[in-house]
């Protein structure tokens, strides 16, 4: 037995819309027991600092929290109420979901300390052909998944692969025995803000409005 399309397009539309019903549950029980409250998410390498200073100062009713999300739940804790917006990056499964676009980031080869490309200047795409790439975003059926960019650094740093990063990234995090080298043609990172798409709410509005002035500033 399958599911006909029509069939697949009702599982994914009912997948959404009960996100959507958790969500509005949650957020309705939070108002009840106190102060409203804005929770912001954010991939690592965003530095969203600057924007909640300045929506703090707007809004010093409104409580404002930032939580981390992951490559791979970040699309749900906002469809299911956990966090009210979030700073994602590409790849980002779209329905049910408002994307607006901020900033674009340059993206660097994290390689081993003693890679044989860890003293050069800057490389190309073709620089690295050959190499295993850490493949997170699609694992094989073997494959130990990886979360966080500590998963990351271990992988790396134990020859298990390499991978590309955004260079905020590199920016924020350093260890002895991981290497950061710009790859010039690389398609660069993207960085958005993305809400629940049924959402009508004037402080997510407000906050991406601080967003958008602010934007590549954290």
């Amino acid at each position: 037995m399958a599911l006909t399309a029509a069939g697949r397009q009702l599982l994914d539309d009912g997948q959404v819309l009960l996100a959507t019903a958790n969500a509005t549950r949650r957020r309705v029980q939070r108002s009840v027991r106190g102060p409203y409250r804005l929770v912001v998410g954010f991939r690592a390498g965003v530095v969203i600092t600057r924007t909640l200073r300045a929506f703090g100062a707007a809004h010093p009713d409104i409580e404002v929290k930032a939580r981390r999300v992951e490559w791979d739940d970040q699309e749900r804790l906002i469809l299911d109420g956990t966090v009210d917006l979030a700073y994602l990056r590409r790849p980002i499964r779209e329905q049910g979901l408002t994307l607006l676009p901020l900033f674009t980031e340059t993206r660097v080869a994290m390689l081993p300390a003693d890679h044989r490309l860890a003293g050069k200047r800057d490389l190309v795409r073709a620089d690295l052909d050959g190499e295993n790439w850490l493949r997170y975003i699609n694992p094989g059926p073997d494959d130990v998944p990886i979360r966080s960019i500590e998963e990351k650094f271990e992988a790396v740093a134990s020859g298990a692969g390499i991978t590309l990063v955004p260079v905020s990234v590199a920016e924020q995090y350093s260890r002895p025995d991981i290497a950061y080298v710009p790859v010039t043609d690389a398609e660069p990172d993207e960085v958005l803000l993305v809400w629940e798409a049924a959402r009508r709410s004037p402080l997510i509005t407000a906050f991406a409005r601080a967003a958008q002035g602010l934007r590549g500033q954290g």
